[in-house]
């Protein structure tokens, strides 16, 4: 168990990482997520997602689709995360695309029937840029443009990257939050608050003291994790 941490009473929170475009894997999660409220109901549950729903995978699109779906369902958070901001700034200057597209953009654009260009010109990244803005659905475009920094709820705050430790919470950067791996020692251990972040890949979700770290590289290792938060207990869906 973390150093700290706790939700009220009959609230759950299922906590989802960076999805990156694996559409097939968040389909999975959210049936078995769905079952187990089924199974094990509770007054106030609600999901949070850390952010990177875009790139690398083949289906951000489809990510996307099954968020707004689930939203109209349960109480959802949805955190912003680097590559949703890569995909926006992609939209607004188009000369950012051939840092965005090493990162996984292309797969990005194709999943919205983009096609990315060959030659990475100006002229080439503006015309990706006018075609993605043009395919990218207004529930979409709203859904990017509108993402939270951070979610508190009892004694846990949820966050991309983490928070840089020398400023509160209410006055974090958001270049710092969604980008930030290692912040060093984290005030909120003092005040028994545990941090959720993704952002960083491993193999398996990792407590450390009062971080929880649920990117499990579902792009590349096939490994979508939820983790349950109930009270002051924790477990994997």
């Amino acid at each position: 168990m973390p150093d700290g941490g706790w939700l009220p009473a009959d609230t759950r929170i299922y906590a989802i990482g960076d999805v990156h475009g694996r559409a097939d894997l968040l389909k999975s999660v959210v049936s078995r997520l769905v079952q187990d409220l089924a199974d094990h109901p509770v007054r106030m549950p609600m999901i949070v997602f850390v952010g990177d729903y875009l790139d690398r995978g083949p289906d951000s699109a489809g990510v996307i689709d099954i968020i707004l779906a689930l939203r109209r369902r349960v109480a959802t958070v949805c955190l912003c995360g680097n590559h949703e901001l890569y995909a926006l700034r992609f939209l607004q200057t188009p000369a950012t695309g051939q840092a965005w597209f090493e990162l996984g953009g292309r797969q990005t654009l194709t999943s919205y029937g983009v096609s990315p260009p060959w030659q990475l010109d100006p002229a080439g990244l503006e015309a990706a840029s006018q075609a993605f803005a043009e395919a990218l659905p207004d529930e979409h475009f709203y859904f990017l443009t509108t993402l939270g920094l951070t979610f508190s709820l009892g004694g846990y705050l949820f966050a991309h990257g983490g928070i840089a430790p020398d400023r509160p919470v209410a006055e974090q950067d958001q270049s710092i939050v969604t980008m930030i791996r290692d912040s060093g020692p984290d005030p909120l251990s003092e005040k028994g608050v545990v941090l959720v972040h993704g952002h960083t890949p491993t193999k398996a979700v990792v407590l450390d003291r009062n971080r929880l770290n649920i990117d499990t590289g579902a792009y590349a290792t096939g490994r979508l994790s939820c983790l349950v938060i109930e009270e002051d207990r924790l477990r994997l869906l």
